[in-house]
This record gives C-alpha cells, sequence and structure tokens, in this order.
C-alpha cells in the first residue's frame, strides 16, 4: 500500500491480515491505516477472520499479478522464497534470490511504465530468463509468479545437467552444490 511503509508499526500486522484474507484495503491502492474504521467495515473483518466461508482469495505473498506493478522488495521476496520452496525439487531460497538480484540488480518485473523489463540480450522480467523454447513468453513479460518459477525451473534442470561439473557431492540442500547450476544460468 502507497500508504504503508515499511516503517510504520503496523505494518506487520497490516500484512499479516492481508495474508490471512481478512481485507484488501481499499480499491486506489490504500490501506488507510490512520482513519478510524467504521462499522460495516469491522463487521467484514471480524466475519472474515472468525469464518473460511467469508475469507477473501489471498493472491500469494498478498501480490495481484493483474497490477502489473512491482511489489515492494518485502513481497518479492516472499515469492522468490515460496517458490523455491515448492518446488518439484529441492532449491535453497537464497540461490533463487541471488540469480534474481545478479541477474536483474532492482528485483523489477516492470519498468515505471508498466512495461516488462526486457534487457538488451533478451532477457525476460526478474528472472531475466534468455531462453525461452518451452516457456510461454507472454506470462514470463507479463506474470511475475511465472516469471519467478521459470527461473527456478532453469536453475533445476541446470542443477540436473550430467555435463557441468559438480562440486562435492552434489547434494541440492547444499548451496555450494549449485555453483555450476547458477553459473549455467543465462
Amino acid at each position: 500500500f502507497t500508504d504503508v511503509p515499511v516503517s510504520k508499526s503496523s505494518y506487520s500486522s497490516i500484512r499479516k491480515i492481508l495474508a490471512a484474507g481478512v481485507t484488501i484495503g481499499y480499491n486506489d491502492g490504500k490501506f488507510r491505516p490512520d482513519e478510524s474504521l467504521k462499522r460495516n467495515q469491522f463487521s467484514a473483518f471480524l466475519a472474515r477472520a472468525m469464518s473460511d466461508q467469508f475469507r477473501l482469495v489471498v493472491n500469494t505473498c498478498g501480490y495481484d499479478p493483474d497490477t502489473r506493478t512491482n511489489p515492494d522488495l518485502q513481497t518479492v521476496n516472499c515469492l522468490l522464497t515460496r517458490s523455491a520452496l515448492t518446488a518439484d525439487f529441492p532449491i535453497p531460497p537464497e540461490i533463487v534470490k541471488a540469480v534474481a538480484i545478479v541477474e536483474n540488480g532492482a528485483w523489477k518485473q516492470f519498468d515505471a511504465n508498466g512495461d516488462p523489463v526486457i534487457t538488451e540480450d533478451g532477457g525476460i522480467g526478474l528472472m531475466q530468463v534468455t531462453n525461452t523454447a518451452g516457456y510461454d513468453v507472454n506470462r514470463l513479460k507479463y506474470d511475475l509468479t511465472y516469471n519467478i518459477s521459470v527461473g527456478v525451473d532453469i536453475l533445476i534442470k541446470n542443477f540436473k545437467r550430467t555435463d557441468l561439473p559438480t562440486v562435492a557431492e552434489k547434494k541440492p540442500e547444499e548451496l555450494e552444490s549449485w555453483y555450476f547450476a547458477v553459473m549455467a544460468y543465462n
């Protein structure tokens, strides 16, 4: 929310009620944490908190992909972590985050105009995917969570490659085992 900076004391609590499906804030992208709640707002919050039947649909990490805007860094961190932890093959979230920061530099999927970040070498979005064979290019451009999942998929495929050298016993839970998979990314 534009009116809830990370430094605000209520930031963490607001993120928790978003993740629980209790509220989504206002349509203008604000939360208005300093305004008093109206009776109908409180009733809706209470009903959603008490019953799954009334809970709102929660996007991954509170991110709505239809906005075509870059989420804050905490949300990107959550999306990267979640993608790593839910992959079919164990990949440390630190590996995914490191690749994202090195490839992209700013953890951005979109530029200031809402257009996808595409670099001179053809790298698309946050994970700077250049090898698009077998992937939906439009989704790589406009769907941040898909872009991240493709980056994770590429890293896992690289880890499983038999033509790359290995480090020690090549255990996926050990960071150093990912060295050559990361080096082969893009």
